[in-house]
């Protein structure tokens, strides 16, 4: 089983919000600002999603493409 790999501000925000998947990690880049990404933060924290940041090259080699706009999560395999 692996996780699957999801990137970009409103699908990892989506996510979060529908609470339907499990995001058990969310990558950011450092500093990354903005409404949408303390909407991440906050909700990541309210799920006990662990929250890590990364740099961009890492979260290019994650995504597997520079179009992540700075937010890489990872969708539990399972639901616990």
């Amino acid at each position: 089983m692996s996780d699957e790999i999801i990137y970009g501000i409103n699908p990892v925000l989506e996510s979060l919000r529908a609470e339907k998947k499990s995001l058990n990690k969310i990558y950011m880049l450092p500093g990354r600002g903005g409404e949408e990404a303390e909407e991440i933060r906050q909700l990541a924290r309210k799920q006990h999603a662990t929250l890590l940041t990364a740099e961009r090259d890492v979260l290019d080699r994650m995504a597997r493409t520079s179009k992540h706009q700075g937010v890489v999560g990872f969708l539990s395999s399972q639901q616990y």
